[in-house]
């Protein structure tokens, strides 16, 4: 009995610095927030570390943080490869890059997010493993100055600038008149300033807004936003262009200012003429019918023979549109048609890097984004509110920007950044 015990005992001290080595070999995931507290509307770092005593077996599975409340952006080449010693050992990682904005006042919790991934134990086989992020907490500030300030803008200066061109003289139905507002902002992102020219909803005035035009220059340290709608006359009456208020927090001064720009009111004289509408040509649409039947009654006999060549084809012709930037367009359109603006920030990613394009998606399709996001998550957002126009605007801004930017095959080499070391 003795001899047992003695045995068991033997094994347990065996067993136990193995354990302790395979404890001390599990990963290590660190998540730091660099500053947690930062004004509203003002991005901040957030840095996601994973290391490993090997390597790598396969791409990390980052997570998105697609969270309400914050703005997540991933810039270009963020995530790189690094190495530390942890142990007295040198162990490789990745480490990816976030910017954070918060576009909420007040504590935002960022609950912890899952992590894959596959790296080489002692004896070089492939361990997967599924961890997670800390829990952090990000704080958007307003300053005591600027409480009542909605929408909440932060800056050493801001501008504002407008032209109106078509409003003078005698004007009749038909009549086009474009009104081109610029602010301009100094110590803060152009990203944050809020929409500027609103929808009048004036019967007899149509409105045709251009996309808005968000640019910030790193040699002078300015952002400007340029905002443009051209209204059409379609009938007689007095019309009126509101005045544009934008109020901001000065930074240098801590107190709040408003920028003002002047409306302006114009007449249209006489009636909008009317267009006579063609009849419906029944004869026609006959012929185009009975086309349309042969035409598919001749399909169906070529279907019938050349099936498996064409099913061979469609097979690979699938997989390759699955890795191109056209379907990644389409899968952005698709998720801002279902309002999931986390989605569409991911899928328009890959469509701007699936076209071998150098750089951040155009920054009319970020500012667009980001309208999104103000109006959905802005302190001035309300549970009664229609965001249908922002989402519709941010469709038709990516459409316009696809239209000459699609890339004529896949990438090579997939979407995934090379993160091993």
């Amino acid at each position: 009995m003795k001899r047992h015990l003695l045995i068991i005992s033997l094994f347990c001290c065996l067993a136990l610095p193995a354990a302790a080595q395979e404890s001390a070999d599990a990963p290590v995931i660190r998540t730091e927030l660099d500053p947690a507290d930062i004004l509203t509307g003002q991005p901040t770092t957030l840095r996601v570390t994973v290391l490993v005593p090997s390597f790598f077996s396969k791409p990390v599975s980052l997570p998105s943080y697609d969270l309400p409340n914050i703005m997540v952006e991933v810039p270009e080449k963020s995530g790189r490869p690094v190495s530390e010693r942890v142990a007295g050992r040198k162990w490789s990682g990745v480490r990816q890059e976030y910017q954070i904005t918060p576009l909420v006042p007040g504590a935002i919790e960022l609950p912890p997010q899952a992590i894959t991934l596959t790296y080489a134990d002692s004896a070089y086989k492939p361990v997967e493993v599924t961890a997670q992020t800390e829990a952090l907490t990000l704080t958007g500030l307003v300053p005591a100055a600027a409480a009542g300030l909605d929408p909440f803008l932060a800056a050493t200066s801001v501008t504002l600038e407008q032209v109106i061109e078509g409003a003078e003289g005698a004007l009749e139905p038909g009549a086009a008149i474009t009104r081109r507002v610029t602010a301009t902002i100094e110590g803060g992102r152009a990203m944050a300033i809020p929409p500027l020219l609103s929808s009048l909803d004036q019967p007899g005035l149509s409105e045709h807004p251009d996309p808005p035009v968000v640019e910030d220059d790193p040699e002078t340290g300015l952002g400007t936003r340029i905002e443009s709608v051209t209204y059409i006359a379609k009938q007689g009456g007095r019309f009126s262009l509101p005045e544009v208020r934008l109020g901001w927090y000065n930074t240098t001064a801590d107190k709040v200012e408003e920028q003002i720009l002047e409306g302006t009111d114009f007449a249209v004289s006489g009636a909008a003429p009317t267009e006579a509408s063609e009849p419906f040509d029944w004869r026609r649409a006959a012929v185009v019918a009975a086309l349309l039947i042969l035409a598919a009654l001749l399909l169906l006999l070529i279907w019938r023979r050349a099936r498996p060549v064409v099913a061979n084809r469609v097979t690979r012709a699938h997989a390759a549109w699955r890795n191109s930037s056209r379907y990644a367009l389409r899968q952005a359109e698709k998720s801002l048609q279902a309002h999931r603006l986390g989605p569409a920030l991911t899928w328009t990613r890959h469509w701007w890097r699936r076209g071998r394009h150098d750089g951040p998606p155009p920054e009319p399709v970020t500012s667009a984004y980001l309208d999104i996001g103000r109006e959905l998550y802005g302190p001035g957002a309300t549970n009664g509110a229609e965001p249908g126009d922002r989402w519709s605007s941010g469709i038709k801004t990516l459409k316009d920007h696809a239209r000459g930017h699609h890339a004529s095959r896949p990438r090579p080499h997939g979407d995934l950044p090379d993160l091993n070391p």
